[in-house]
């Protein structure tokens, strides 16, 4: 996504005054100045504008604000909002000053200067600093121009004087004024709650280049990662991050993402770059803290917890030794300074905003894990406390920080709940925090065992899968409560473990075949015209070039299994030609696909199907009913993420924040729409063993639009996925020549035609 860039500047030709040099004139020395004119327009065409370029940054001036309506409000926008102003300031205009006034009152960082030789500087710009040009040969200069932006856009510099003279003034976030368009808002809301990943994907793909594009983002981003679509997620907030390195909720989200995926270096490494940011929220200050404190947690377990859980296997195979060894790495738990750095780093972060209940609880349960292990082994914590440390005394003021922790945690959660008890709400994270938090201190299983049956109404699974491993973590250390010995903690996990669901397996790897192709529509009456023109399409034969595509495409599927293995299912819109070809190729191969269509079922036929006759009606008929009788047989709902029978839109209408993408139909986004949706479910279906492949039937010699099959191959591959062309030019040669021969003898039925067209 690139940055934009609002370009304040005289407009047309001016004149502008030279400081002049004292003269000799009539026996008197005088200052004669020179006027000069310049072209500012020819300085935006041949500085400006291919700079910008060099650096794929979107430029406007307000001269794109005038034509847009009305002038202040769209400039007061862009100066607040734009990622890089440039202001020429060659000349005193009014309008150039008031603007950078503005940018300089509300925005500290990313103003650039700049100016050709003329008038003097301003008393109040003195000390700035300007790029000069010359005006008579501005092109020059681009290549500087470029660098001193990119050095400018790379740095942490203060360039406003406001702010450099009023250091603790904040400068304003650009995000506080810019709005996402509500339709787009609600787009995201269905997409989560029927879990649709694709759909997120696509509402990401299609914010690019808007000015609201990065909050759009956002808004997708945090659907993804609360949904745990963590591929899409992963992509959506690296591409915030690319832009804003230093984007606080972004490298937040980012470093919670590594750690998922087991990158802890990316992770500490999105935190260091916001951890030393003057951040005024401290609720955002106490949760950069718990989230260091969790990657410390991540560290101290991937120094023992393999070897432990290795040999507790043993354990329970009976391998001689194995019990040595399980004291052995729980004894090393403890020794190890992770353990304690990431307590304290936890707690840290609870005293900061003790509503920040996670923060605490996490501190609490280390706590307990500690002392727990410095009881079972008196030894090791005598030899950490040998620094003058009485060892007994470390141990009793950690029993009272536990205590102390338990009454302020206590509190805060009971407090928590009355205000959702107030709001008439319900918070997931907070069902299964209270549970968690029960597990630790409470002395009736059956109440604990009841506080995470009803967390399981509301949490996710992957939050299910991160409470197994929370509370495996007390059984493996064999973890029991310090301070209280009617708690039985061990009891207390497994009476929860027991009311878990289990994870789902993963569903196995292999490779999902997304397909588009041409369509089949009737042939004009005059068919012979079409053929002449050099950018027309290609025309098949109902007959005879109709079993030749599917013929290919038989051919690309049996080469897909033989090089690649066992095809999982494959994807295609229902159009007439060779998408419903490729359903029944399928099906003769009992490779089970599944539908995108773009419109509801009957709309879809009148658009996409219809014209090419009854026969591709029925055929379209018969593929759709197979699938929804297969969707009701394995349950599907829809609210489900892989319904067989998939549809993009109710109408043929783009939404309103679309609309000005005049080029981009329903049908060329149901195309992105479904590549996106194969993306998805490769990470559902694991992403390391699972290949994407895009099946394209057609002709590569024809001139593709934007949007069509040739941007969506350009995506595809951006993506890493696997494009295979099935080359139809050959095939229109051909049938051309026949054609011409039946036309100069023998009578042809021109109603039985197809043409081929892009897909829907």
């Amino acid at each position: 996504m690139p940055l934009n860039a609002f370009i304040i500047r005289p407009f047309g030709i001016k004149d502008v005054l030279l400081p002049g040099k004292e003269e000799l004139v009539e026996g008197g020395r005088v200052r004669v100045s020179k006027l000069m004119k310049v072209d500012f327009e020819a300085v935006h065409k041949k500085l400006i504008a291919p700079a910008m370029g060099r650096l794929h940054i979107e430029a406007n001036t307000t001269e794109a604000v005038v034509e847009a309506g009305n002038i202040r409000e769209d400039m007061f926008h862009l100066l607040m909002t734009a990622d890089l102003v440039i202001a020429d300031v060659t000349i005193h205009n009014p309008n150039v000053f008031y603007e950078l006034g503005i940018r300089h009152a509300f925005r500290d960082k990313f103003t650039f200067l700049i100016r050709s030789e003329g008038n003097d500087d301003p008393f109040d710009l003195k000390t700035d600093r300007y790029f000069y040009y010359s005006h008579q040969r501005p092109e020059d200069s681009i290549e500087k121009l470029s660098k001193a932006i990119r050095a400018t856009l790379a740095s942490e510099r203060t360039d406003s004087p406001v702010f450099r003279l009023l250091p603790r003034m904040r400068a304003e976030d650009r995000s506080r004024f810019i709005s996402v368009p509500r339709d787009f808002l609600e787009d995201v809301e269905r997409a989560k709650k029927y879990r649709r990943g694709g759909d997120l994907r696509l509402l990401a793909h299609e914010s690019e280049g808007f000015l609201w594009g990065v909050e759009a983002l956002r808004e997708v981003g945090r659907a993804q990662f609360e949904l745990n679509f963590i591929g899409g997620a992963r992509t959506t907030w690296e591409e915030i991050a690319q832009r804003y390195p230093h984007d606080v909720e972004a490298n937040m989200m980012l470093s919670t993402i590594y750690q998922r995926v087991s990158d802890g270096t990316r992770s500490e490494q999105a935190l260091a770059r916001i951890s030393k940011l003057n951040i005024p929220d401290v609720n955002v200050v106490a949760e950069i803290q718990a989230l260091i404190g969790r990657n410390l947690k991540a560290k101290w377990g991937e120094s023992w917890y393999p070897q432990l859980h290795a040999a507790l296997e043993n354990e329970a195979n009976g391998v001689p030794g194995s019990g040595e060894k399980v004291k052995e790495f729980r004894e090393r738990a403890l020794r190890s300074p992770l353990l304690r750095k990431a307590r304290e780093t936890y707690a840290e972060a609870f005293r900061g905003n003790l509503n920040y209940t996670y923060a605490g609880l996490s501190a609490l349960s280390l706590l307990v894990m500690e002392v727990s292990l410095a009881k079972e082994f008196p030894g090791a914590w005598a030899v950490m406390a040998a620094r003058g440390e009485d060892p007994a005394a470390t141990l009793k003021s950690l029993c009272d920080e536990i205590v102390s922790l338990t009454r302020a945690l206590d509190y805060a959660i009971a407090a928590e709940r009355k205000r959702l008890i107030a709001q008439n709400r319900v918070d997931f994270w907070f069902e299964t925090m209270e549970a968690a938090f029960l597990c630790l201190t409470a002395d009736n299983k059956e109440k604990v065992a009841q506080s995470y049956l009803e967390a399981m109404l509301w949490a996710p699974r992957y939050a299910e899968a991160s409470m197994r491993r929370a509370l495996a973590l007390y059984v493996d250390l064999n973890t029991k409560h310090p301070d209280h010995p009617t708690i039985d903690l061990q009891a207390n996990v497994r009476a929860a473990l027991d009311v878990i669901r289990r994870e789902e397996p993963k569903k196995k790897s292999g490779n999902i075949l997304m397909f588009v192709g041409l369509r089949m529509e009737e042939a004009e009456a005059d068919a012979h015209d079409n053929h002449d023109k050099s950018d027309g399409p290609i025309r098949f034969l109902q007959h005879s070039l109709a079993a030749t595509a599917k013929r290919e495409i038989r051919n690309a599927i049996d080469r897909e299994q033989t090089n690649h293995g066992e095809i999982l299912f494959g994807m295609a819109a229902a159009a007439n030609g060779s998408d419903l070809l490729f359903h029944e190729v399928c099906d003769e191969m009992a490779i089970k696909t599944r539908l995108y269509l773009a419109l509801p079922k009957d709309q879809y036929i009148g658009e996409y199907v219809a014209s090419a006759g009854v026969e591709w009606v029925e055929r379209f008929n018969k593929i759709y009913r197979a699938r929804r009788v297969e969707a009701r047989k394995v349950g599907l709902v829809e609210a489900d993420s892989e319904m067989i029978v998939n549809v993009l839109s109710d109408t043929m209408e783009m939404p309103r924040w679309l609309q000005s993408m005049s080029s981009y139909t329903v049908g060329k986004r149901n195309a992105v729409w479904m590549l996106q949706h194969a993306m998805v479910q490769r990470y559902l279906h694991d992403a390391e063993g699972t290949n994407v492949t895009l099946m394209v039937l057609w002709d590569r010699n024809k001139v593709e639009a934007k949007g069509s099959m040739a941007d969506l191959v350009d995506l595809g591959q951006k993506h890493g996925i696997k494009v295979v062309h099935i080359d139809c030019s050959e095939w229109g040669k051909t049938h051309t020549q026949t054609e011409e021969a039946e036309s100069n003898g023998a009578d042809h039925d021109y109603a039985s035609a197809l043409e081929l067209t892009h897909m829907p």
